[in-house]
């Protein structure tokens, strides 16, 4: 595989997982989800959230070969 086309991969999946925590956030603010959490909580979570969303996609992208 060129370079060209692995780094517009990795950017790709960098920037699709950073919207998809954008929005998970913006809908959990909205809703208001972060009274029931300690402070920091809502950080903690999103935090978690991304970790496994990319270990979910290397896993699946490696698994494909």
């Amino acid at each position: 595989m060129k370079f060209a086309q692995m780094a517009k991969r990795v950017f790709l999946f960098v920037m699709v997982n950073i919207l998809v925590m954008i929005t998970i956030t913006t809908v959990l603010h909205f809703l208001r989800v972060g009274n029931y959490f300690p402070r920091g909580g809502l950080a903690g979570l999103a935090v978690f959230c991304l970790v496994w969303g990319f270990a979910g996609a290397i896993i699946r992208c490696c698994s494909r070969g």
